[in-house]
């Protein structure tokens, strides 16, 4: 098994005896069978797939079967890149990118369902684990979960500060990294990479604690150990110990973003080991009490192997 052919085999990814020796007659032949489909046709929704009515037919009485979710036909194909990780197939070292997406079905009248976007939008979101090798080419799904947001939760990030981490949705992304780290079930064969949304105290905290890897886009100028006292002005004055250019695409104005232009850019890097505080500690402050804390369960400090910052410059 090599990581070409686990990425493009659905026969690897779902070996004999995924679903059970009850269930393998038919719904593993099935859904191969429409995986096949589908990667022929891009895009392309169940009332259009295929040739014939019965392989429309036949995809859709897999999906409404009772029987078959989401994560029962995630599983097996999960399990099995989980194992390939761990193996090194993915490399020394694999890249595990978490990411959310919003699915929007708004023209469409059904139940079970939320608001994504702003409140006339329906539908849910998705979270996924994707690992990705270093050279940029997909490898497989390590895990994914959906989930809605009631319409009578609008408005509760006004008081996140004041719940539990447990009740916030940004507890998901822990989740993710649990799951992705047991399914692999090897200690640093995984780094983990979020945008700024995963730019969260408590998850920074809990993976430090677990050794897990994670590299994580900064969103927010924190308070850190040392004289800088915040995380911009640390990196600021930290010498330049790389660069390399990148194109910046154009993008359209929205209702909350104003049009950007095509430009080349200078991406600067530096970095250097940092120590986070935890919110409410004073700019400079030392943060105490070690890498974590136990009170409430909340983290009282974090620490990093290092920390980057990429500066653009316009050319």
């Amino acid at each position: 098994m090599d990581a070409a052919a686990l990425y493009l085999t659905y026969e690897v990814l779902y070996p004999a005896g995924s679903f059970g020796p009850q269930d393998e007659v038919w719904l593993r032949d099935r859904l191969l069978h429409t995986l096949h489909l589908m990667e022929g046709q891009p895009g392309v929704t169940i009332n259009r797939l295929g040739t014939s009515r019965a392989e429309r037919m036949g995809a859709y009485r897999m999906v409404e079967n009772e029987d078959v979710s989401f994560q029962r036909l995630l599983e097996p194909a999960a399990q099995t890149v989980g194992k390939a990780v761990a193996q090194g197939l993915a490399g020394e070292v694999a890249l595990c990118v978490h990411d959310r997406t919003e699915v929007e079905l708004s023209h469409l009248s059904m139940s079970g369902v939320g608001q994504v976007g702003n409140p006339v939008c329906q539908g849910f979101f998705v979270q996924t684990a994707l690992v990705v090798q270093t050279d940029g080419a997909a490898f497989g799904v390590l895990g994914a979960c959906t989930w809605e947001r009631p319409a009578a939760q609008r408005g509760k990030a006004k008081s996140r500060k004041q719940r539990p981490f447990e009740q916030k949705e940004s507890v998901l992304w822990w989740r993710a990294l649990v799951e992705a780290e047991e399914r692999v079930g090897e200690p640093g064969r995984l780094l983990h990479i979020i945008d700024a949304e995963g730019d969260i105290f408590e998850l920074l905290s809990r993976a430090t604690g677990e050794g897990f890897q994670l590299l994580v886009r900064a969103g927010q100028d924190r308070r850190v150990e040392g004289e800088g006292g915040k995380l911009w002005a640390t990196l600021e004055g930290l010498p330049v110990v790389g660069s390399r250019p990148l194109h910046v695409s154009a993008q359209p104005a929205r209702a909350d973003r104003v049009a950007r232009t095509a430009r080349d850019a200078t991406l600067l890097l530096r970095y250097a080991p940092s120590r986070c505080c935890p919110p409410g500690a004073r700019v400079g402050s030392r943060c105490g009490c070690g890498r974590t804390g136990a009170r409430r369960g909340a983290a009282t400090g974090t620490e990093s192997r290092g920390v980057a910052a990429a500066e653009q410059r316009a050319h």
